[in-house]
Order: structure tokens, then sequence, then C-alpha cells
């Protein structure tokens, strides 16, 4: 078994959306969000809240990018990454995280493609990444994370 994340060289972004605009309000994501991000950055993994951020209903499809990324890049041991909200499917299947101004109707121009997550991930010098989805059609990210590694892709 290895060892256990160093946390002075981990981080986590705890990512929330619980109000959406043409999809039904999740009133749960805001208080286990907090409730996350205060239990890894004291008592589970002791980050300390300068490492343990939180995103709670982004305001652009940007901000999410850039905080992955950011939070991503500080981490050379472990990265933690969890969502809370709607997922979405589009037109050709992919995994959508919903934002709050998500339409399902336009879900290739309105939700956060996971594919963006992968990308994050892959520019991580972390030598673990954790992706843990609380959203609908969250099984489409381990077909995509199986598919990518068996054509040499990693996630």
């Amino acid at each position: 078994m290895g060892a256990l994340p160093i946390p002075k060289q981990s981080s986590a972004l705890f990512i929330g959306v619980d109000e959406f605009t043409s999809l039904e309000v999740l009133p749960a994501v805001k208080r286990n969000l907090s409730t996350l991000v205060d239990l890894f950055a004291d008592d589970v993994w002791g980050l300390g809240l300068s490492r343990c951020k939180k995103l709670s209903n982004p305001s652009s499809m940007r901000e999410v990018d850039e905080a992955i990324f950011r939070s991503a890049r500080s981490a050379s041991d472990t990265f933690l990454l969890y969502y809370a909200g709607h997922g979405l499917l589009d037109l050709k299947g992919r995994l959508h995280l919903a934002m709050p101004s998500s339409d399902p109707q336009a879900v290739h121009s309105t939700a956060f493609p996971y594919d963006w997550v992968r990308m994050g991930l892959a520019a991580s010098p972390a030598q673990r990444c954790i992706v843990v989805l609380d959203c609908c059609f969250s099984a489409r990210h381990g077909r995509t994370v199986r598919r990518a590694r068996e054509h040499g892709a990693t996630s």
C-alpha cells in the first residue's frame, strides 16, 4: 500500500452548483460543499484552508477552468477535485457539468465539458489526481477514462 497523501504537497477543489435558471435547484449541495471543505481542511486530511478551495455557483466556465488549473498545478502529491450539481450529456453523449445558467437544450455551449477537467488534470504535477462527481451521468467519466487509457492517454 502506498503512502498517505502529504497535506502540504496536496490540494483540493470543491465545486458546487445548487442554483440554476433552467434546471431543478439542488439545496443540499450548498450545505454539503461547506461541510466537505471544513472536513478536508481540518479533520479528514488536514489541508488547511489555503490548500482547500471552494467554488460555489461559478459565474462562468472560465472561472471553473481557471480554478481547476490553479488548484491542480499547486499539488505535487495529490489533487482532489469534487463536483456536485447536475450532470448533463451533449448530443454525442459526452458528460458536461452544469453551471447555474446551463440550458439542457444547449449543453455544448452552456455547461462545462468534462474533457476540460481532464485537461486540467493533465496539467497537474500531482502524482495522484482524484475526481469525485456527485451528479447524474457520472459513470460517463469512468468510461471516458477507460477509453483514454486504452488509447494511451491518461486523466
